[in-house]
């Protein structure tokens, strides 16, 4: 597992400004992992901001056949597994774990 981390992250971000315009991403960042059937999966945080409502939820459903096309043409077969969280949760989120620290 030895991938371009930011050139998916890249890939990912372009093509989520294409198909999603009302959605406002702040931030996309990709872990590489392995399902427990041991097959590759990229984690991807999308980081947003403003009102999720903008965005048809619905639409948002349908990202993983979006992207994986972009993913396929530069020979990467990870399965994508998105969450989409808020610029104000990730921000908390970030704040909580340096407490932890």
């Amino acid at each position: 597992m030895n991938r371009d981390v930011r050139k998916l992250e890249e890939i990912i971000r372009s093509k989520l400004a294409a198909e999603y315009k009302c959605l406002k991403v702040v931030n996309v960042k990709v872990r590489e992992d392995a399902d427990f059937e041991d097959d590759d999966v990229i984690y991807v945080d999308v980081v947003f901001e403003g009102p999720l409502q903008d965005t048809d939820a619905g639409a948002l459903t349908g990202v993983v056949r979006k992207v994986r096309p972009a993913l396929f043409e530069i020979d990467e077969s990870a399965f994508p597994v998105f969450s989409f969280i808020s610029k104000d949760d990730a921000r908390r989120s970030e704040e909580h774990t340096s407490e932890l620290q």
